[in-house]
């Protein structure tokens, strides 16, 4: 993406909790400036436009896609990615934990948290949906039993959504440095929607 049209796709990544990153499946966090990411970041939220989400294993914990076992060598296995739809920008907050809506961030001071939302699924009655809004085609639940079935787990259980930050703590300076300090939104370049829709459609057919 860019700072004129918006963020396209994001991939998440090594979450750090120093830089107030975290993740919770229908909401996340993500910490980046205007040279790597943050300008398009910006323009997402000011237009309220939806951005696709692809989860690799590098996130770990339990909303991350297992790693591919790499029959050749089980010591490095390869990284997976999933796409889990489209999230919108709910929220800023800037480099000293206050919300924020400038435009555009600029420099070390311009590093900004996002807080992303996960958009829902469509709603079954034509009445209540809205004019012009992109929808999920999987809901929280459906998406949540495909996260638990590729993990193998036996019994899934019911999503219950972890509680989300209400406020941030200042970013110090010293976690915006180092490999922090060179991240970028999309290094990762995801499938277009139209390749996984003829992917899913293919599979379909294989299963059937």
């Amino acid at each position: 993406g860019n700072m004129k049209d918006g963020c396209d796709s994001i991939v998440l990544a090594n979450l750090e909790k120093d830089i107030r990153e975290g993740d919770g499946l229908i909401w996340f966090l993500f910490s980046t400036d205007r040279s790597n990411g943050g300008g398009a970041l910006c323009k997402s939220f000011h237009r309220k436009l939806p951005v696709r989400v692809f989860r690799s294993s590098t996130v770990s914990g339990r909303y991350a896609p297992p790693y591919l076992d790499d029959e050749e060598n089980e010591e490095d296995d390869e990284i997976a990615y999933r796409y889990d739809g489209l999230y919108t920008i709910d929220a800023v907050w800037d480099v000293h934990g206050q919300e924020t809506e400038t435009f555009p961030c600029l420099g070390e001071e311009g590093w900004q948290t996002y807080f992303f939302t996960r958009v829902p699924k469509r709603p079954l009655e034509k009445e209540k949906h809205v004019a012009g809004m992109q929808y999920n085609k999987l809901g929280m639940q459906e998406l949540w039993g495909e996260v638990q079935k590729m993990r193998g787990v036996r019994r899934p259980k019911k999503f219950e959504i972890p509680m989300a930050p209400i406020k941030l703590p200042a970013i110090k300076r010293v976690a915006i440095t180092g490999h922090n300090a060179s991240r970028k939104v999309g290094a990762y370049h995801p499938p277009s929607l139209e390749e996984l829709q003829k992917k899913q459609r293919e599979e379909r057919r294989q299963q059937s």
